[in-house]
C-alpha cells in the first residue's frame, strides 16, 4: 500500500520523513535498554554493559540475514562480499561504526550519559561543516538561522559540562567519518549495514566468551533471548532509516535534522513526568527554535515547488 503512494513523495520529503521517524525510534532505544534482564556478575569488571553491545551486534546480524532472505536481496549481499577490492572500505566502515554501537549502551551504564548527549548535540554541527566545506553545499537563509540557534544551544550545553570528554569526540567525529566513507561504498542501506555487522560478528562472538562462560549464554531464560531479538529490531530499524535519509538529503540538512532526536527525548521526558533543570532549559529551547526554522524552511520549499509545478 505504501508503494502505491510512494511516487507522490519527492526524494527530499522521503529523506526528511525517514530522518524524523528514525529520530523517534532512536529516542526509544535508551528506554528499551533499561528493560535489560538481570545478569550474573561478569568475568571482567563492568562486563554487563559490554555484554549488551555484543548481543546487539550478534542478533542484529541474524536479523539482517532474515530480512535479506525474506526480501530476496541476499544475492546483493553475496555480490558485495565477493567484491574483494571493496573490503578495505568495508573494514573501515565497520571500524568506524563499532564504537558508536558500543558507546550507546556503555555510556549510560558508566555515568557518561551527559558526555554522550554532548556528542550527539555536537554531531549535527560537524555534519553541517562537512556539508559546507567538503561537499560545497549551500544553506538557505532559514537553514543558517537554524544552525545559529543549534550552535547557541550546543555551546550552552558545553558551558554546563566540565570539559570535552573523549566520548564527545568519538561521537562527534566518528559518525561523520563513517558517513564520508559510506559515500564511497555503492551499497544500499540494508546491504551496507549487513556487511558492517558480518565483519563485526567474529569480534562480538569472541568478546562474548571473554565476558561470560559459554554455558551461561546457552542456559539463559527464553524471555532473555526474546529481549535480544527485540533489541536487534529496535536498533536495526532506525539505523536503516538513518542511512536511507542520508542518501536522500544534503549532508547539511541531514545533520540539522539530527536535533529532532534530543527534542523527542525532551518532550517524552516531560510527558512522563521527568523534570528538566532550569539551567538546562536554554539548550532545549535553542534546539526547538532551530527545528522551527527548519520546519519553516521546509514549508517554504514545498510552497515554492507547488508554484513552479506545471
Amino acid at each position: 500500500m505504501l508503494n502505491k503512494y510512494n511516487h507522490l513523495m519527492s526524494e527530499h520529503t522521503k529523506g526528511v520523513s525517514a530522518s524524523i521517524l528514525c529520530s523517534l525510534l532512536f529516542a526509544l532505544i535508551p528506554a528499551y535498554v533499561q528493560l535489560q534482564p538481570d545478569m550474573a556478575p561478569s568475568l571482567i569488571s563492568g562486563g554487563d554493559s559490554h555484554w549488551l553491545a555484543v548481543q546487539r551486534i550478534i542478533w542484529s546480524t541474524l536479523l539482517f540475514g532474515v530480512l535479506l532472505v525474506v526480501t530476496q536481496r541476499l544475492p546483493l549481499l553475496i555480490d558485495a562480499l565477493k567484491d574483494f577490492k571493496m573490503w578495505p572500505r568495508y573494514g573501515l566502515s565497520a571500524l568506524l561504526v563499532a564504537p558508536q554501537y558500543w558507546l550507546f549502551v556503555w555510556a549510560p551504564a558508566n555515568d557518561e550519559t551527559l558526555n554522550l548527549a554532548l556528542g550527539y548535540f555536537t554531531l549535527p554541527i560537524v555534519m553541517v561543516l562537512i556539508g559546507r566545506f567538503v561537499y560545497k553545499e549551500n544553506l538557505s537563509r532559514l537553514q543558517k538561522v537554524a544552525c545559529l540557534f543549534a550552535l547557541f544551544g550546543t555551546l550552552w550545553a558545553y558551558a554546563l559540562s566540565s570539559g570535552v570528554s573523549w566520548v564527545v569526540l568519538v561521537v562527534a567525529l566518528g559518525y561523520p567519518l563513517y558517513f564520508i566513507n559510506r559515500k564511497s561504498i555503492p551499497l544500499a542501506a540494508d546491504v551496507g549495514l549487513a556487511v558492517d555487522h558480518i565483519i563485526l560478528l567474529p569480534f562480538a562472538i569472541i568478546a562474548m566468551f571473554f565476558l561470560y562462560p559459554a554455558e551461561y549464554f546457552l542456559h539463559l531464560p527464553v524471555s532473555t533471548y526474546f529481549y535480544y531479538v527485540g533489541l536487534a529490531i529496535v536498533a536495526v530499524t532506525p539505523m536503516l532509516l538513518y542511512l536511507y535519509a542520508y542518501s536522500k538529503l544534503t549532508v547539511s540538512l541531514f545533520g540539522l535534522l539530527g536535533y529532532v532526536e534530543p527534542s523527542f527525548i525532551f518532550i517524552v521526558g516531560l510527558l512522563i513526568g521527568d523534570t528538566i533543570a532550569t539551567n538546562e532549559m536554554p539548550t532545549y529551547l535553542f534546539i526547538i527554535l532551530a527545528l522551527i526554522a527548519l520546519v519553516l524552511d521546509g514549508y517554504k520549499r514545498m510552497k515554492s515547488s507547488r508554484i513552479t509545478k506545471p
